[in-house]
């Protein structure tokens, strides 16, 4: 198996122009930027959906207060349903991330790999 991907990595590597010894770092320095910049993305809509959603909730339970049967949760429940998908995604990427750094090689071959539909 070592072989056949060691083969499919040069003619890849081949195929676009580069070596293959050059592949993984540049592959690893991509990967690890894209994945900072998405952590960092995720973790500004979580911040932002936790501040609107407790926002939504003190406005919510004001008019709760002046009518008792007043019963609308969208305004805060909204909100804090995107920040926590886009915590999930954070979550993610940070797995992903901490694959880029422990073993640049490894994930550039799975990287690979997938890309070619294992």
């Amino acid at each position: 198996m070592g072989e056949e991907v060691n083969v499919v990595i040069d003619k890849l590597c081949e195929k676009i122009g580069v070596a293959a010894d050059v592949l993984v770092p540049e592959m690893a320095k991509y990967y690890i930027a894209k994945d900072i910049m998405t952590i960092i993305i995720s973790a500004v809509i979580v911040i932002a959906s936790v501040i609107i959603g407790i926002k939504a909730w003190a406005y919510d339970a004001k008019l709760r207060a002046e009518d008792p049967y007043y019963d609308v949760y969208l305004h805060w429940l909204v909100p804090l349903t995107f920040g926590g998908i886009a915590f999930l995604i954070l979550l993610i990427t940070a797995n992903e991330l901490v694959g880029w750094i422990a073993s640049p090689t490894a994930a550039t071959v799975h990287g690979i790999l997938h890309m070619l539909g294992d």
